[in-house]
């Protein structure tokens, strides 16, 4: 099997990543220690959406190189959506309370949280602002690295370079996440390159994963207090995203053989094709407003409560995509009269 092959079920990727981010940010509760466990470890699936993102920006500058024509089609495909969303954040932040005006550039251009990590909508907007800027020059990083040493190499020296940001808890949360993005552009050169996911690969995978969840419990285990000003809680993602890819794929391409699973591919490309708009709605909704919601209806049992969001979540992700069409229809007009002119 062709590694490129994997790469048709990203969006089912990119599906089961935001319900973990979802299921990390929401209040549900279990009383099973694997699922305990998974909600408090379901990040990871930020890195699950980068590294398929490393491989969408390697294909689109492959087809492309222009830096600028890349940033255009990136600001084209995410910045609307991004502005129908800030701009309705930004009056509730200033009609709820304290903020600042030199805070609401920051947030309009998704920079904030490198500025400061006060009155900023989330970190994960300026990681993706920072990586699109770097991408051209990461691409020709990965064309350049003739082997898999060399790729190898390359990664250690970003996981090196995040080391001066410890401790710097606005900025380490995007360093150690470069590598993974990178790595993400390695796949998608060699999937270019005709590799083969063989039995041997498969291994490989199986074996690095397994070397990235050891590491991880060791560092929960011996380091707690460093866990996530150093980047310990990321870094060993490195070894385990890809291989829980490779196996999503898996998974997918055997639920698509039968009809009464084929759903399963459809829910979570669905879910994986609107992922951003997913981010940014249950972001706010979780992180936001149910704080003040689950106080005030603590009658309410916590589980039940948190169900309710998620028809919400779906509704705001319908309004929010359908608004920033809306959006882009009108200003794609309004430039054609201007070119016209």
């Amino acid at each position: 099997m062709k590694l490129s092959k994997t790469f048709q079920y990203r969006n089912v990727w990119l599906g089961t990543a935001m319900l973990l981010i979802a299921l990390f940010h929401s209040g549900f509760s279990f009383p099973s220690p694997i699922l305990s466990t998974l909600k408090e470890l379901a990040y990871f699936g930020v890195d699950i959406c980068l590294f398929a993102s490393g491989i969408g920006c390697y294909h689109s500058l492959e087809k492309d190189p222009n830096p600028l024509g890349f940033l255009k089609r990136r600001a084209k495909r995410l910045y609307p959506t991004y502005l129908c969303f800030i701009i309705p954040w930004l009056l509730y932040k200033v009609c709820t309370g304290p903020l600042p005006v030199s805070a609401i550039p920051g947030n309009l251009l998704g920079v904030q949280s490198l500025i400061s990590w006060e009155y900023h909508f989330n970190w994960y907007i300026s990681c993706l602002v920072v990586f699109y800027l770097l991408a051209p020059y990461l691409k020709q990083i990965t064309d350049t690295a003739q082997s898999i040493c060399s790729d190898l190499l390359v990664l250690l020296l970003l996981v090196l370079c995040s080391v001066p940001f410890w401790n710097q808890d606005h900025l380490i949360v995007l360093a150690a996440r470069l590598p993974i993005f990178y790595l993400g552009m390695v796949y998608a050169k060699h999937a270019l390159q005709g590799t083969e996911l063989t039995a041997n690969s498969r291994l490989l995978h199986f074996l690095a994963a397994l070397a990235g969840g050891l590491a991880l419990l060791l560092f929960f285990r011996w380091f707690p207090s460093r866990i996530w000003s150093h980047g310990l809680c990321w870094y060993p993602f490195l070894l385990i995203v890809p291989g829980l890819c490779m196996l999503l794929s898996r998974l997918a391409a055997i639920a698509e053989q039968y009809a009464g699973t084929r759903w399963i591919n459809r829910l979570l490309g669905v879910i994986g094709n609107y992922s951003f708009e997913v981010y940014l709605v249950h972001d706010f909704l979780y992180e936001t407003l149910m704080v003040t919601v689950s106080r005030e209806l603590s009658m309410i049992p916590n589980n039940l409560l948190w169900l309710c969001t998620i028809p919400v979540v779906v509704i705001g992700c319908f309004l929010l995509n359908r608004i920033a069409k809306l959006l882009l229809s009108f200003l794609s007009g309004l430039a054609a009269k201007c070119g016209s002119r």
